[in-house]
């Protein structure tokens, strides 16, 4: 959901006369189009059954106080405030730097813009390099006005498959559970639960992160990854970068890419003989043959 299709979905309703000739406003047309799109999503099957899904997590990306989330936490806190108690819960997540020891002001900064935009958090989930301290901890709860158990730490671990537990072992089900009454819920009948495979419960994710770091130890496969958008850090094929990862996951390898640029394996025009470019070539060649395998994304253009 993005604020273009929010955007394009109000213009078109107010040219087919939705609105009744009203102006058109922020408030309430595009944070009613917002809550409007997640409920409607919300509804959706998505484990092969016919039921709808019983919890719906949504990640409002962005940073506290940026403009182009305003209309977003709008919709949201209009969302938790229009239903039943207990049916939402605020999940912030911020960063504890650590300078000298854990600051914690730019979470209570981010928590007290939050508040002044109508939004109590239920739970603060931190982001650090080491595990939270009991005083910060206590810093954060006393300021923030949330209770120190539901102060989280997400520190780092050796690979995102180990998170699931981290927050476990903070009793984070327990915490959901009593702000949203998930007892209460209805079980799924056996004969409408999904079939396909997947992670289901905390002792898949277990497993799986164990598996990835045998293969973190395991000797490397080297794969060359020839693409025209190799800048930043390989971002534009995220998803092609995890699913070469799972792979050498299940075949207990460690996965190494070797970026080559598409560039780099032509010669063309005036400049095809210099020296350099020829140099350049031969070594991109070199890298590919190289490599245990050889990775060609799709792209756009004749470059590369």
């Amino acid at each position: 959901l993005t604020t273009g299709k929010i955007y394009d979905s109000v213009i078109k309703k107010e040219r087919k006369g939705d609105y009744l000739g009203k102006t058109v406003q922020v408030i309430p047309h595009i944070t009613g189009s917002i809550a409007e799109w997640i409920d409607r999503v919300a509804q959706v099957p998505v484990d092969g059954s016919t039921l709808r899904p019983q919890i719906c997590m949504i990640e409002l990306g962005g940073t506290v106080g940026d403009i182009e989330s305003m209309p977003f936490i709008e919709a949201l806190r209009q969302l938790k405030f229009n239903m039943p108690e207990h049916s939402v819960a605020w999940c912030h997540c911020s960063h504890v730097p650590d300078m000298s020891g854990q600051k914690t002001k730019p979470t209570q900064h981010s928590v007290k813009a939050l508040l002044a935009l109508g939004v109590q958090p239920d739970l603060v989930v931190c982001r650090s390099a080491q595990p939270l301290t009991a005083e910060t901890r206590k810093k954060i709860a006393n300021q923030c006005n949330i209770p120190a158990p539901r102060i989280l730490s997400a520190h780092d671990v050796g690979n995102l498959f180990h998170v699931p537990q981290v927050l476990a072992e903070q009793h984070v089900v327990g915490l959901l559970n009593g702000i949203l009454q998930l007892d209460s819920l209805d079980v799924t009948p056996e004969r409408f639960m999904s079939r396909e495979s997947g992670f289901r419960s905390l002792s898949d994710w277990t497993s799986f992160a164990r598996q990835v770091d045998r293969a973190d130890a395991a000797p490397e496969v080297v794969i060359a990854f020839v693409g025209k958008y190799n800048k930043g850090g390989g971002d534009a094929y995220q998803s092609v970068i995890a699913a070469l990862h799972h792979a050498a996951v299940a075949m207990q390898r460690k996965l190494k890419i070797d970026w080559i640029d598409a560039t780099d394996l032509e010669r063309s025009g005036v400049d095809r003989e210099d020296p350099q470019v020829v140099e350049r070539t031969l070594e991109a060649e070199a890298r590919l043959r190289a490599a245990h395998g050889i990775f060609v994304p799709g792209g756009f253009g004749d470059r590369g």
